[in-house]
């Protein structure tokens, strides 16, 4: 037996010598595996690119009037919001609505016959009328309102004004379904 070698048996019975393998091997093992794992290495480049297309979204809130119980003015307000990509240019159209009519916008009873007058407005005034006179022209009484796209929501207050009521109506709901169109 060798010296500073225990004798290990084996298979059969034969004699063998355990190994050790000494700092030294082990710091070689390590060393070659660390540098085969890195390897070559290539480099290049991503390009990454967008392109922004002239885009706009709207929403509506529904004017409400309330409830009437005499004959008067009635107004009321609601919001269009536009949000546009921006720098672009873009114009809001009101049309006459479902129950339109030469003589304005109508807001007609379910069910029945019987109308209510009333209008829309770009100012808190009421001066000037929204409509599509300058697209479509289905209510050419009043025009567009243009603004320009700032890349954020944008407010627009429509003004509304049910016209005074010389006599009551028929009792019951009233409506009218006015298409607002954004043209960018």
């Amino acid at each position: 037996m060798a010296r500073g070698f225990p004798a290990v048996f084996g298979k059969k019975g034969r004699r063998m010598r355990r190994r050790r393998v000494t700092g030294f091997f082990a710091a070689v093992l390590v060393l070659g595996l660390a540098a085969s794992a890195r390897g070559w290495a290539q480099s290049s480049s991503l390009s990454a690119a967008a392109t922004v297309v002239a885009s706009a979204q709207l929403s509506v809130s529904p004017l409400r009037f309330g409830r009437i119980g005499a004959p008067g003015l009635y107004e009321a307000t609601t919001l269009i919001v536009v949000r546009a990509a921006k720098g672009v240019a873009y114009a809001i159209t009101l049309d006459a609505g479902q129950n339109g009519a030469a003589g304005g916008r109508r807001l007609r009873q379910q069910g029945g016959l019987d109308t209510l007058s009333y209008d829309l407005w770009k100012d808190p005034a009421r001066t000037l009328l929204w409509g599509d006179g300058d697209f479509a022209g289905t209510y050419p009484g009043g025009g567009s309102l243009a603004a320009a796209g700032t890349g954020r929501h944008q407010e627009f207050t429509v003004y509304g004004r049910l016209f005074a009521l010389e006599e009551m109506s028929t009792p019951g709901r009233y409506s009218d379904v006015v298409t607002v169109t954004i043209h960018y």
